[in-house]
């Protein structure tokens, strides 16, 4: 049996999540977290390329550092929009720059972290 794309305790991680999963292949999974520091992550795992010999799963961490999520949390609802397009760019680069490097035949890091704070919300 298939595990669901989204596995979540918090709302609001979730509909970041969501906010991004059309920048990901269908075969992502969605999980909120926490880094060994404390701050709140949200943790991307999805295959890289399932029909290649070079078969590599892929994880991507997106923390959200100085109390970016509470903020964005605290902001009213037609104000997060400028923080959404914001993690949709920095997830989409970290996504661009992992392209480039499998089409290039050069080694993926199986883990990636992007790092949210002010810049976020």
């Amino acid at each position: 049996m298939a595990r669901p794309p989204f596995l979540f305790n918090d709302p609001l991680r979730e509909h970041l999540a969501r906010v991004i999963s059309d920048l990901l292949p269908e075969t992502a999974h969605f999980t909120d977290t926490q880094t060994e520091g404390g701050h709140p992550a949200l943790r991307i795992d999805w295959t890289v390329s399932p029909f290649s010999r070079r078969h590599s799963k892929v994880t991507l961490d997106v923390v959200f550092v100085d109390s970016s999520l509470a903020r964005y949390a605290a902001a009213p609802l037609n104000e997060r929009a400028r923080a959404e397009a914001v993690l949709r760019a920095y997830v989409e680069a970290v996504i661009g720059s992992m392209e480039e490097q499998y089409a290039l035949g050069k080694e993926t890091e199986p883990v990636s972290e992007v790092e949210l704070g002010r810049e976020f919300a």
